[in-house]
């Protein structure tokens, strides 16, 4: 079947005049393998979105520059995809693989997702308080998830108070991984703990609902600009206490500056077509 399947989309791809790639590697927790992926995206004939997700294959070794360009090169080879054809491949922001794509001569940009969570682990590493009561949470949350009793408290807390269950609440976390202080206390928060992490739920949320909107399917590169124009008008409204100014000043700062280059790039492009054929 898989022989069958493949041969209908080499054959679908081969009447494709342009096509728009993306690329990931990323190491399975569980097994420690790493793998990469490839996905193509075109437009049909009657101008309804296509996409097909060709490849993951196992990428063992070191992750350099020189080992990205060879792998995709080689999944470029095996779905017979001449790269002249790419218009675009959509990728992370790690060295090695603006590196590789640039190796391969693929035009190609950062995820837009991914550079915003740079952007909140860059305000959280910045703020000492913040890093404080993350690694707080996060030991409290391990603790819940390795302990049945404690769970099952959780659980029936949730209950009694008619919100939604939540589980794997350690999972959660995992965007503050990195944030590792020593003296932290995992008893309990505090009531000025539980305030001050309310507020920074708050001010984070709008980063919530745009990572939540770009995930989605229909997404789009030309809903970028109007995007972030967005999130920076939602910071620069939204009032904070004096614990958090400036966690609030940093993440401007760098949303502004990962940021700087979209304007007068394939992103403007992309929603000056897009806006043109709303109207038309």
């Amino acid at each position: 079947m898989y022989s069958r399947v493949k041969e209908v989309v080499k054959t679908m791809l081969s009447t494709v005049k342009w096509m728009s790639l993306t690329s990931d590697v990323w190491t399975c927790k569980e097994t420690r393998y790493s793998f990469i992926s490839l996905t193509a995206h075109w437009i049909g004939d009657n101008f309804e979105r296509k996409s097909a997700a060709l490849s993951i294959k196992v990428f063992p070794g070191r992750h350099t520059g020189e080992a990205v360009s060879e792998k995709l090169t080689e999944l470029l080879s095996f779905w017979d995809i001449d790269k002249i054809k790419v218009h675009l491949l959509m990728r992370d922001n790690g060295g090695n693989m603006k590196k590789g794509y640039r190796l391969c001569d693929i035009a190609s940009e950062s995820c837009t997702i991914h550079t915003l969570q740079l952007v909140i682990k860059g305000a959280i590493k910045s703020d000492k308080g913040v890093r404080i009561l993350l690694k707080k949470c996060r030991k409290i949350a391990t603790h819940i998830h390795k302990s049945s009793p404690s769970s099952s408290a959780l659980a029936q807390i949730q209950v009694d108070l008619n919100i939604p269950i939540k589980k794997e609440l350690e999972n959660c976390l995992d965007l503050f991984a990195e944030t590792q202080e020593d003296n932290t206390n995992s008893k309990g928060l505090e009531c000025a703990e539980c305030e001050l992490l309310e507020e920074l739920i708050n001010l984070l949320k709008p980063f919530e609902e745009v990572t939540k909107s770009l995930s989605s399917n229909d997404s789009c590169i030309s809903e970028v600009i109007p995007t972030i124009k967005a999130l920076k008008f939602c910071l620069s409204k939204r009032k904070v206490s004096s614990t958090l100014i400036s966690f609030k000043a940093s993440l401007e700062a760098d949303l502004e500056t990962r940021f700087k280059d979209i304007f007068g790039s394939t992103f403007q492009s992309s929603s000056f077509i897009n806006s043109f054929l709303r109207r038309h």
